[in-house]
């Protein structure tokens, strides 16, 4: 079985009333990989 090539992916992620993230992400071969979002509250 030949192995899988690096890849490069887009992304974004967005929720209501939250300025969306987004980009560009090179992901390799034979690695595990998570994403974690969170959004940070400030007074004004």
């Amino acid at each position: 079985m030949k192995p899988l090539s690096a890849v490069l992916i887009s992304y974004r992620a967005s929720a209501p009333g939250v300025i969306p993230n987004f980009g560009t992400e090179t992901i390799q071969s034979n690695q595990n990989y998570t994403w974690q979002f969170y959004t940070v509250t400030r007074g004004r």
